[in-house]
């Protein structure tokens, strides 16, 4: 389901609490940033650039991209960082659009194009050696997670714990999502 659908079952009281990585202003939703999320641009691990692991942002408009639909948070930040260099989504190849990251990360990881991915969902073909993650010169692509609840959905207890604990938890989280992506991918490399 993407942010449109949170959005919009959250306003119909469908869902008690809903997760998206944009900010929803709406007088009768609460929205608290849950955890900073990166995006990396990923290719396969036989690319050109895999070896170097850095190009210039200008250098995306010769390559196949798979991208996220138009409206998702990952399509957003992208094309955002992007116009700063004067890039517009018409300018790029964009040889896929599909509405899954870890579809991206597959057709990637197949040699399809590259993709831009949250740094998660990249673990794991990055840990396999399977991916590679370029850095794009002057670009640094975050976003916020925010966890959502509709203030006139009454919550079951459990829900409000959970809700509450969510909520105590963002530091650590960004943190300790970040370490134990980094463990993850030293466990692979042991076997």
């Amino acid at each position: 389901m993407g942010r449109e659908g949170v959005y919009d079952r959250l306003l119909n009281q469908s869902i008690p609490i809903g997760v998206s990585s944009k900010y929803i202003d709406h007088r009768d939703l609460e929205s608290v940033p849950l955890f900073d999320d990166r995006i990396y641009l990923i290719v396969p691990a036989n690319h050109s650039w895999a070896n170097y692991g850095k190009a210039v942002p200008e250098d995306l408009q010769d390559q196949r991209i798979i991208m996220r639909e138009e409206m998702s948070g990952t399509c957003e930040t992208v094309m955002q960082g992007l116009k700063g260099y004067g890039i517009t989504p018409d300018m790029l190849n964009v040889a896929m659009e599909l509405g899954n990251p870890e579809a991206i990360e597959m057709a990637v990881e197949r040699g399809v194009g590259i993709g831009f991915v949250s740094e998660m969902v990249a673990a794991r073909g990055l840990a396999f050696e399977r991916v590679k993650k370029v850095e794009l010169q002057g670009l640094d692509l975050k976003r916020t997670v925010y966890i959502e609840r509709h203030l006139n959905h009454p919550l079951m207890r459990a829900q409000s714990l959970f809700l509450e604990f969510a909520k105590s938890m963002r530091d650590k989280l960004n943190t300790e999502i970040w370490e134990s992506l980094v463990n993850f991918g030293d466990v692979v490399n042991l076997v």
